[in-house]
């Protein structure tokens, strides 16, 4: 396994993010012990690791038009909080608001990614959700969190 993960992270990172997305975007069958859940949480580790590297959240954040990489791109950037993902993350975010395409789990994902990369537009597509105010439970719940962690009084 290491082996593996070695030769995905080397090269030109953004080459090698790129090659991660378009595997996670194929949907390959996966052998019976290993989730879907799990393939992706991998992939966005290593996403993570690459996105320490210049020029490669910027590559992350052009990827949100292949919409099968959203929730792979969120988890990462989540992660990785860099505020230079802010603008991608929250154009995402309005365009929920006004077609809303994302089941209650992604939209969990895309509140918190708001919350954790931070900055001015983070905070106004906050402030839009939370305005909406007809959010299940759970997504209500994220958008305190997002709140807070941006200095967010109640």
């Amino acid at each position: 396994m290491s082996r593996l993960r070695d030769e995905l992270l080397e090269g030109e990172p953004r080459t090698a993010a790129s090659a991660i997305l378009d595997a996670v975007e194929a949907r390959p069958e996966l052998p019976v012990n290993l989730s879907r859940e799990d393939f992706e949480g991998t992939a966005a580790d290593l996403l993570v690791e690459l996105g320490e590297n210049p020029g490669v959240v910027d590559h992350l954040c052009q990827q949100f038009a292949r919409p099968r990489l959203w929730g792979v791109l969120l988890d990462a950037l989540a992660l990785l909080g860099d505020p230079a993902a802010a603008h991608a993350v929250a154009a995402l975010a309005k365009s929920q608001l006004r077609h809303p395409t994302l089941e209650v789990p992604e939209l969990i994902k895309l509140v918190s990614t708001l919350g954790c990369v931070g900055g001015p537009e983070s905070r106004e597509a906050l402030d839009a959700f939370r305005a909406r105010g007809d959010w299940s439970p759970d997504v209500a719940r994220e958008l305190e969190i997002a709140h807070e962690a941006l200095g967010k009084p109640r």
